[in-house]
């Protein structure tokens, strides 16, 4: 898998402390597009750094995995 520089690894890095946030959040916290943000999200989902999280399929809630902070380290 191949991360698109930056701004895959800026997520990862955004969410590298475990905590769960959104696109919206992790777009300004980078200073990112927020739809950029997005479409990065589910390209990382799909490959396992990152997993969709909350109490609804539709949170928008996503969490680093061990894989992803495997990527970030």
């Amino acid at each position: 898998m191949q991360l698109r520089q930056p701004t895959g690894f800026l997520i990862l890095e955004a969410l590298s402390d475990g905590r769960r946030d959104t696109g919206a959040n992790i777009a300004a916290l980078t200073e990112t597009d927020r739809g950029y943000v997005n479409t990065e999200l589910r390209h990382l989902a799909d490959h396992g750094l990152v997993r969709k999280v909350g109490p609804h399929d539709n949170s928008g809630l996503y969490q680093i995995t061990p894989l992803g902070v495997a990527a970030v380290e």
